[in-house]
C-alpha cells in the first residue's frame, strides 16, 4: 500500500503535468502564430525588393546598356530577404516541433509511467483487500467460535455451581437431621467439586482470553481494511486525474501536428520563392525576368497582405513594359489576377 508521502508526491507531480502541458500548449500556438506573422512581414519585406527588380527592368531594358552591378545588386538584396523568409519558416516549423517532442516525451517517459505506477499499487492494495477481507471472514469466525465456547464454558460452570449448592444443601439437612454423624465436610471448592470448578474457571478465563484478542484482530482487520479502501479511492482519483491529462496530452500532440501542417507550406513557398529568385540575374533578358517576378508574386499570395505589394508589381510590369506585352507574360499576369480574385482583389 503506498503510503502518504508517495500519494502526495504523485499527486505534485500531476499538478506539474498539468502546468507543463498547459504551458506546452500555448508554447505552440503562440509560436506557430508568431511564426506565421513574422513570415508574412518578412515576405512583405521581400516583395518591395522584388518592386525594386520590377522597376528597374521598366520600358525598354533589353534594348539599353545594362548595368550589371545595379542588377546584382537587387538581385542579392531580393534573395537574402527570401532567405530570411525561409528561415522564418524553418524557425517556426522546428519551434512548433520541439514542442510536439516535449508533449510525446512527457506523455511517454513521465505521464504513462506514472499512470502504470498508480495500477500497479492499486492492484496490489485491490489485492491487500480481498486478502484482508478473507482474513476478516475468518476473525469473525473465531469470534462466533470463542464466544460460544465461552457462553459453554459459562453454562457447564453456573450448572456446576448450581450442582454444589444442591448437595451442600442436602448435606447441612442431613447433618441437622443427624442422618450423619460427626463433622461433615462440605461440597464447596474444597470438597469434591472443587478440581471441577477451578478447571471450569481456567477454561472459561483462556476462553475470554481468546475471545479479546479475535475481537482485537478483528478491530484491527476492519481499521486495516477502511485504510486500503481509502487509498484506492485516492489511486482511482490519481488516475481519472493522469487519464484527463494523459487526453489533454494526445489532444495537444494532436494540435501540434495540425500546426506543423499549417506551418509546413510556408516552408515550401519559400523553396519555391528562392528557385525563382535564382532566374533574376544581370544576364536575364526582361521576358524571363518578368516571368520569374510574377512566379514570385504567384507564391508569394499566401495572404491577404501580400496583394498590395503584388498588386504593385504586376502593375508595374504591365503599365511600364514599354511595348506590348508578351503572351507568355500575359499568361503569367492571368494567373496573379486568379490568385488575387481567390483572396477577394478585383
Amino acid at each position: 500500500m503506498a503510503d502518504p508521502q508517495q500519494i502526495n508526491e504523485i499527486n505534485n507531480m500531476i499538478s506539474q503535468f498539468t502546468f507543463k502541458m498547459t504551458a506546452i500548449a500555448s508554447g505552440a500556438d503562440k509560436s506557430a502564430a508568431d511564426c506565421r506573422e513574422s513570415f508574412i512581414e518578412k515576405l512583405e519585406l521581400a516583395m518591395t525588393k522584388a518592386y525594386k527588380v520590377a522597376v528597374f527592368i521598366r520600358q525598354d531594358f533589353d534594348g539599353r546598356a545594362k548595368d550589371e552591378a545595379q542588377m546584382n545588386s537587387l538581385s542579392e538584396q531580393l534573395m537574402q530577404a527570401l532567405q530570411e523568409v525561409g528561415k522564418r519558416a524553418d524557425s517556426g516549423l522546428k519551434a512548433v516541433q520541439e514542442f510536439t517532442d516535449q508533449v510525446r516525451g512527457t506523455m511517454g517517459n513521465e505521464l504513462v509511467p506514472t499512470s502504470q505506477r498508480v495500477r500497479q499499487l492499486m492492484d496490489s492494495d485491490q489485492m491487500k483487500l480481498k486478502n484482508s477481507e478473507n482474513e476478516l471472514v475468518a476473525a469473525q469466525d473465531r469470534v462466533y467460535r470463542n464466544a460460544a465456547q465461552m457462553a459453554n464454558f459459562e453454562a457447564k460452570l453456573r450448572e456446576t455451581e448450581d450442582e454444589r449448592s444442591r448437595v451442600d444443601m442436602m448435606m447441612k439437612m442431613a447433618w441437622m437431621s443427624g442422618a450423619l454423624g460427626g463433622s461433615i465436610i462440605g461440597a464447596g471448592d474444597a470438597g469434591p467439586f472443587g478440581p471441577r470448578l477451578e478447571a471450569l474457571r481456567d477454561a472459561l478465563n483462556h476462553s475470554r482470553d481468546e475471545y479479546t484478542m479475535s475481537m482485537v484482530e478483528t478491530r484491527k482487520l476492519q481499521e486495516n481494511m477502511m485504510d486500503i479502501r481509502l487509498q484506492i479511492e485516492q489511486e482511482i482519483q490519481i488516475l481519472q486525474r493522469l487519464d484527463v491529462i494523459i487526453s489533454d496530452g494526445q489532444r495537444i500532440t494532436d494540435r501540434c501536428q495540425t500546426l506543423e501542417q499549417q506551418l509546413g507550406p510556408l516552408k515550401e513557398i519559400a523553396g519555391k520563392l528562392l528557385m525563382n529568385v535564382e532566374s533574376i540575374n544581370a544576364s536575364a533578358g526582361k521576358v524571363d525576368l518578368a516571368k520569374a517576378l510574377l512566379n514570385i508574386c504567384v507564391d508569394a499570395l499566401m495572404d491577404a497582405r501580400l496583394t498590395d505589394e503584388v498588386q504593385m508589381i504586376k502593375d508595374e510590369l504591365v503599365k511600364e513594359y514599354g511595348g506590348e506585352v508578351p503572351t507568355v507574360v500575359l499568361e503569367m499576369v492571368s494567373l496573379v489576377d486568379g490568385k488575387l480574385g481567390e483572396l477577394g482583389v478585383q
